[in-house]
């Protein structure tokens, strides 16, 4: 009897478990119908920011020196002009900037090597973005156009910019990007998603970005009821949006996709 049992509680967790996985695929197959907008587009290029100060004092010496005093502490906040060190046959040595000591790393009565960086003063109320990008994608960017980014450290806040300057460095194709804002506690360092729009804006069909595969063909229904498969270019935009295109869509088509949020 007991056997009898088992075999049955055994046979019956057998089918909710294949009933568990019918639904499971069961939804996961199933079609999802997406409106498909006429929406203003503006073309963007994208790239990963860093954040770096505008305002850096770096203490060197062109000869090698003794340092004999130390007034400032790393990670402390000083005003232009306040002593810093004094070294002999120097004196004592001011900050000429406001900011906070960021790198100190030297004692006293240690020899200071020539040209060695031996204490660090940053503005970190003045920071400025910089992105690295290839040639083809900066020779879309120019001086005013307007920026969106979002930092890995302050998830679901956007900010605002514009690019300041467009220039070569070491063969580095270089974006200098000035924010409206800065989130709290930004820090050089720090990087973001930046999304620089380039272009005038124009009309163009957009869905949710993640309803569509660049390498998936489209499934539309047309307005009429009739399914067709359309081959389009996938553009990601701003704002989790992708732009398709190709003239076999028209005004009331949706988009039909198994893909999920």
């Amino acid at each position: 009897m007991k056997r009898t049992n088992r075999k049955f509680l055994g046979g019956f967790l057998a089918v909710l478990g294949i009933l568990a996985l019918w639904v499971l695929v069961s939804r996961n197959s199933q079609t999802s119908e997406i409106s498909i907008q006429r929406e203003s587009v503006v073309d963007l290029v994208f790239g990963i920011g860093t954040l770096f100060p505008e305002e850096q004092f770096d203490l060197k010496f062109a000869v090698p020196v003794n340092l004999t005093q130390k007034f400032v502490r790393l990670g402390e906040t000083v005003k232009k002009g306040t002593p810093l060190i004094a070294a002999e046959g120097i004196g004592r040595l001011s900050s000429p900037i406001d900011g906070v000591i960021t790198m100190f790393d030297i004692n006293v009565g240690e020899n200071i090597p020539a040209q060695a960086t031996v204490l660090q003063v940053t503005n970190l109320k003045n920071l400025y973005m910089r992105v690295d990008l290839e040639q083809e994608a900066i020779a879309k960017v120019s001086k005013g156009q307007s920026v969106r980014t979002n930092f890995d450290a302050f998830p679901g806040e956007t900010f605002q910019g514009r690019v300041e300057a467009v220039f070569s460095s070491d063969s580095r194709f270089i974006v200098k990007i000035i924010l409206e804002s800065l989130p709290k506690g930004a820090l050089p360092g720090m990087s973001s998603d930046v999304a620089i729009s380039v272009g005038l804006p124009r009309e163009a069909w957009v869905v949710p970005a993640w309803s569509v595969s660049k390498t998936q063909p489209l499934q539309v229904l047309k307005k009429s009821g009739e399914k067709i498969e359309v081959t389009s270019d996938v553009k990601l935009l701003s704002g989790d949006k992708a732009e398709i295109t190709s003239d076999q869509i028209s005004e009331g088509d949706r988009l039909l996709t198994k893909l999920k949020r």
